[in-house]
């Protein structure tokens, strides 16, 4: 019993069964990501179109001429130091530049500045340019190809033209302020005057002349034409007044006299800059822009609009008695030089 006891118990027993170990889990590794496209690296930005120089003209081998293109005015050029400097603005208040020294091969155009550059002489060694946009400003160079910072003034003053005589550099201004209409002066390009206010209240200047000794201006304040005149490019006459409502907006010296243009193909001439003669009609509706003189002759540009548009230019030994114009152009023309 005791036997079968035992049997019994081992028998209801339940075997143990040895527990499966669990393999651990594995984690299959991430599929790797695939690359991110490289961007493609900014193209740079295509420069504007650099205007032509067409519009730089060699009238007869005695003068050069500049003018409008389609995207520039070329509104001045100088000679100096063996080569020729037209400057310009563009479309967009940039300020172009080229040099040639024959001028019939210019150097490729180059920007100079967010600015409209307006003139440029050279004198004592250096071009020196000025132009406004959103200010007024200037710039020196001794080639031509190298400029000097930019020069600011204020506001207020808005370049027009400048010219070299008696050692110094004096730009006039159209600005008619109720100061009157500044003027400056330097000897370098660099170092100017404060602006002395000429001509009235309001008055606009719109060129200047050297010669005989003096500077000349030339203007209008109150629907009046006047002449200034300055030894020194600082100190100025009172206004003297040019005869005629068509406003004056040229002067040239040479020959012993300065000749002015106006607005509607009319000149009148001095000796002095305080006499004038009377009005003389050369060509009516022809805006008379530059005047200059060189090769023993004065010469000037206009812009003519009817019967044909275009820009235009007469000529004249005595500053008097002037050439039927001819057109040069079929868009305006402005600053003349003389060739060497």
């Amino acid at each position: 019993m005791v036997l079968c006891t035992g049997l019994l118990i081992g028998c209801d027993k339940e075997p143990i069964i040895p527990e499966i170990p669990v393999k651990p889990p594995v984690e299959e590794p991430e599929e790797p990501e695939e690359p991110e496209e490289p961007e493609e690296p900014e193209k740079p930005i295509e420069p504007g179109e650099l205007p032509s120089t067409e519009k730089i003209i060699n009238f007869n081998n005695e003068f050069m001429i500049v003018g409008a293109d389609n995207n520039v005015w070329w509104s001045g050029i100088a000679y100096g130091n063996g080569k020729y400097v037209a400057v310009g603005n563009g479309t967009s208040d940039s300020g172009y530049i080229t040099t040639s020294t024959d001028g019939e091969n210019w150097l490729p155009v180059k920007t100079l500045g967010m600015k409209g550059w307006y003139n440029i002489a050279y004198g004592n060694g250096k071009f020196v340019v000025v132009g406004s946009a959103f200010d007024s400003c200037a710039a020196s160079s001794i080639d031509g190809e190298n400029w000097s910072e930019l020069i600011h003034f204020d506001n207020e003053i808005g370049f027009r033209r400048i010219i070299f005589g008696n050692g110094k550099f004096v730009v006039v201004s159209r600005s008619g302020i109720d100061k009157g209409s500044p003027i400056i002066s330097s000897t370098d390009g660099m170092n100017w005057t404060y602006p002395v206010y000429t001509g009235g209240t309001y008055a606009t200047i719109n060129d200047v002349a050297y010669g005989n000794g003096k500077f000349v201006a030339i203007g209008k304040v109150n629907n009046a034409n006047f002449a200034i005149t300055s030894t020194d490019g600082r100190s100025w006459s009172a206004p003297n007044v040019i005869a005629g409502s068509n406003t004056v907006n040229a002067i040239g010296f040479g020959n012993g006299k300065f000749v002015v243009g106006t607005m509607n193909g009319e000149i009148t001439v001095s000796t002095d800059g305080i006499n004038w003669s009377p009005i003389k009609v050369i060509q009516s509706g022809m805006q008379i822009m530059d005047i200059t003189h060189g090769k023993g002759k004065f010469i000037m540009t206009g812009i003519v609009f009817n019967p044909v548009y275009g820009g235009y230019v007469s000529t004249s030994v005595d500053g008097e008695n002037w050439s039927e114009p001819q057109q040069l152009s079929n868009k305006p023309l402005s600053d003349i030089c003389a060739m060497p």
